[in-house]
């Protein structure tokens, strides 16, 4: 069976991005998303991890905290080593676009080419 790994998220940045290059020359932009969920009990909030790479990565550094954007992307998984050494694992969201969402028209900010995903 084939399956579908596609994302579509719609929130405010929170937090200031943070950018940083790899080992191998790539720079690589995360930031939260905030969303807020109304339900009959409610609100609640969720945070998400976005990652951007390549050209977007370097456009979204730019983005402001609170801003309202919507993300296309994947889901992706990864592992790293706590202060500790123990081996943990996360998962985020991979953008392939970001749009600046605001009073006027959507900016769109361009997707990155093929060779900026680290795959």
């Amino acid at each position: 069976m084939i399956g579908v790994n596609k994302v579509i998220l719609v929130g405010r940045v929170d937090g200031a991005p943070e950018t940083s290059t790899t080992k191998a020359g790539k720079t690589i932009c995360t930031m939260r998303l905030r969303m807020i969920d109304q339900s009959k009990d409610g609100q609640r909030e969720r945070l998400v991890e976005v990652a951007t790479w390549g050209d977007l990565a370097t456009k979204c550094q730019g983005l402001g905290i609170g801003e309202a954007v919507c993300v296309d992307g994947f889901i992706s998984s990864n592992t790293y080593a706590d202060k500790n050494g123990k081996t943990r694992y996360g998962m985020n969201v991979t953008a392939w676009t970001v749009q600046v969402l605001g009073g006027g028209a959507a900016t769109p900010v361009p997707a990155p080419a093929n060779n900026d995903v680290p795959w």
